[in-house]
């Protein structure tokens, strides 16, 4: 047991101090402010030193009455004195700017890192928690790195110098005085023993919290709905009491190492009164020279009372960072291969080849699936639910990889295209609509910037969402989204339909996307599709008859295997599996055989 734990203790160390030098790497895009911080720094060590010189000279000086020698001293002084004071102003500016680039930088690191992430690492993650990573964690070490660590350099310098200095003066006085050094340094030891681990715990407590209320917040009508609020009251208030916890343990162990470390230095004071001042007294030493061991050792003992702080300091930043460093280490799953292409010539083809795949090593979504999707043509993926239709969509547009077999776009696998070229050849519409807070004409051109009003109306009037739009307050100006008017579902489905068309794919998939329309409109909305659509290469995994009017030809998947392939008519006619899902479909209510769809005579 006693070796596991020693072990885990030297990796914690190891760990952390390849943390805090990882750290450091945020101060190379601002070598130059970092640089003047630490030059003022040492700048400020080098006046602390002059200081107690300059005092004890001037003490003899008095003894030896030389008054050119006390007005020379005593404008040095003030000169030194002056200087300190701007060079401390100083640095105050400039680490505050450091530290505010700094924290910046991390933040937009890990706000980029994310948005290059796979859609697993959401699937595990609550919003909560990565909001917290990225906006709480940075503090600490933006603290540390650009305010802390500067300091903390300086009192290094303050207290070798300092030190040295005593030395050449008296070594066997100094050795006398700086007994407390040894408690001190094995104290600080301790307290990193002690508080390390409680620091990354609060941390944990304090991202698990922030999560649970993201979530609860965001889903209220559930909540209510099922009566479950004492049992996220219960939750939130077990994670905040675990943050109690750890935020009591630190404050108290923390304020007994403080008080000790501040205190024990000062019992160096004893042996320099009692052992320097009769040195004095017998003139082994001037007076002067005893003023000056005794400004050394005051500047000396300060760094010493500011050791518990700084390692406090060090510790928050050090948990921080291994939380933010661990996020920014998580690789993509899917990620550009080092000679993928950005440019693909042809026709949209879509092609797959013995195509099997597995979500988190579950049954398989698809098995040795084969399909050829000519340029320009639609094809309707039906079948019962969990079949398999979403996951070929995933497949397509590289949600996933798969985990035999290709999927190939333009005669080329997918994994051969960069991500950028295929997001912008391949647009996706699912069933539930995504509205960003903005204007309605914002949202239908998101992500193309170069549609103008005119795309975007032609493509609302095709759709037949265009009256709806202008009749709301400000028309296609007016603010949706979490932050401004409230839409219909189905609106909002409209509008993440035209936003796709706005983007002017090549190849198209569609995820149950009439869904959320009343049986009123969808055949108006499926209609406007087939229009937009014309050249297009469409995919569209369909759970309602009315998409299949988009369809030249449709394929029937069952448990992740295709069933049947081929029009309507025919697969009416020869597929038993289709027949039970027109069947399931007449349930609810009555289906004419399509006739609007482009394969269709």
């Amino acid at each position: 047991m006693t070796s596991t734990t020693a072990t885990g203790q030297v990796a914690h160390e190891v760990a952390e101090d390849r943390v805090l030098r990882r750290s450091m790497h945020l101060l190379r895009p601002h070598r130059r402010l970092a640089g003047a911080v630490v030059a003022i720094t040492l700048a400020l060590t080098v006046a602390a030193l002059v200081t107690p010189l300059l005092f004890g000279r001037a003490v003899d000086a008095v003894e030896a009455t030389d008054e050119d020698l006390i007005i020379v001293l005593g404008l040095a002084t003030i000169a030194a004195g002056a200087a300190a004071a701007l060079l401390t102003g100083l640095r105050s500016v400039l680490s505050g700017r450091l530290a505010l680039a700094v924290e910046v930088r991390l933040r937009n690191d890990l706000f980029a890192h994310y948005l290059e992430l796979d859609r697993q690492f959401f699937q595990r993650r609550k919003v909560g928690q990565l909001v917290s990573l990225m906006v709480v964690t940075s503090t600490p070490i933006r603290n540390f790195v650009a305010v802390a660590l500067p300091k903390l350099l300086g009192d290094l310098g303050t207290f070798v110098f300092a030190g040295i200095a005593m030395a050449v003066i008296d070594w066997r006085l100094a050795a006398l005085t700086l007994w407390p050094l040894a408690i001190v340094l094995y104290l600080v030891w301790r307290m990193n023993r002690v508080v390390a681990p409680a620091m990354v715990q609060r941390q944990e407590y304090t991202a698990t919290a922030t999560a649970t209320a993201d979530e609860t917040l965001r889903s209220m009508l559930p909540v209510e709905i099922l009566n479950a609020q004492q049992e996220r009251a219960d939750r939130f208030d077990e994670q905040v009491g675990g943050w109690h916890r750890a935020a009591v343990f630190l404050a108290t162990r923390g304020s007994v190492y403080d008080s000790a470390i501040e205190t024990i230095p000062f019992f160096a004071w004893a042996p320099l009164y009692v052992v320097g001042a009769n040195r004095v007294i017998d003139g082994d030493l001037s007076l002067g020279t005893f003023v000056t061991f005794t400004g050394y050792v005051t500047i000396m003992l300060v760094p010493l009372t500011k050791l518990g702080y700084r390692l406090w300091t060090t510790e928050r930043a050090t948990a921080s960072a291994q939380r933010a460093f661990g996020a920014l280490d998580r690789a993509p799953l899917i990620a550009d291969q080092p000679d993928a292409r950005d440019q693909l010539a042809g026709l949209a083809q879509v092609d797959l080849e013995g195509v099997s795949a597995s979500f988190g090593g579950l049954t398989k979504a698809l098995d040795d699936v084969e399909l050829d999707i000519a340029a320009g043509r639609n094809v309707a993926i039906v079948g019962p639910t969990g079949s398999g239709k979403t996951s070929l969509l995933d497949l397509i547009s590289r949600i996933h990889d798969p985990d035999a077999g290709d999927i190939l776009i333009y005669g080329a696998p997918v994994s051969d295209v960069t991500l950028a070229a295929l997001r912008s050849l391949v647009r996706r519409v699912g069933s539930t609509p995504h509205l960003f807070p903005t204007s309605v004409l914002d949202n239908m051109r998101y992500g193309t910037d170069a549609a103008n009003c005119d795309d975007v109306e032609a493509v609302a009037r095709t759709l037949g969402i265009h009256d709806e739009i202008v009749a709301l307050p400000d028309g296609y100006d007016t603010r949706v989204g979490s932050s401004g008017v409230d839409v219909s579902a189905s609106m909002a489905q409209g509008i993440s339909i035209a936003r796709a068309f706005v983007g002017r794919p090549q190849i198209l998939l569609l995820d149950d996307v009439t869904a959320p329309f009343p049986p009123s409109i969808e055949r108006q909305i499926a209609a406007g599709i087939t229009e937009l659509a014309r050249d297009i290469t469409v995919v569209v995994a369909a759970a309602r008859p009315a998409l299949l009017a988009l369809a030249d030809d449709i394929v029937v998947l069952d448990d992740g295997a295709v069933v049947g392939h081929g029009t309507f008519d025919e697969l009416a006619r020869d597929s038993r599996h289709f027949r039970t899902l027109l069947e399931q479909w007449r349930l609810d209510r009555a289906i004419t055989p399509p006739s609007a769809g482009r394969g269709q005579p």
